[in-house]
């Protein structure tokens, strides 16, 4: 009687080691899954630190548009709001059609020579603060 007590503990010890052993080793792959996967992601990025401007908003009659560092006018005044996001590329952004019940204005991206960029994007919105 005692033998088959002893057969049963042991059968149980067996399972539970085995279950412990199928759970340590899930937590492990779970992990190395995780990190493998962490660093596949490419975080890195670089700021551009900005050293010479050269592309400036020219306000006229209201109306924005982009003139260069000699003064010459690259886009003509004709946008309700214009964003040069970075003073030393030819990337403009401009706003126009202000929509009163949507809150939103119409945009073009620009380079320039004054001709429409990146024609085919995703809408997104601009937070003014």
């Amino acid at each position: 009687m005692e033998h088959k007590k002893r057969k049963v503990e042991n059968g149980k010890r067996n399972k539970t080691a085995i279950v412990l052993f199928a759970i340590i080793l899930m937590g492990v792959l779970i992990t190395v899954g995780v990190i493998l996967w962490l660093k596949h992601i490419d975080k890195s990025y670089e700021i551009e630190t900005i050293t010479e401007f050269s592309y400036f908003k020219l306000l006229e009659n209201e109306k924005y548009g982009v003139i260069d560092t000699k003064g010459n006018i690259l886009v003509e005044p004709q946008y309700d709001m214009l964003d040069i996001p970075n003073p030393s590329k030819a990337v403009f952004i401009g706003y126009f059609s202000y929509d009163s019940q949507k809150g939103e204005y119409q945009t073009e991206v620009i380079n320039e020579k004054n001709e429409k960029i990146l024609t085919k994007y995703t809408r997104s919105t601009t937070t003014y603060v």
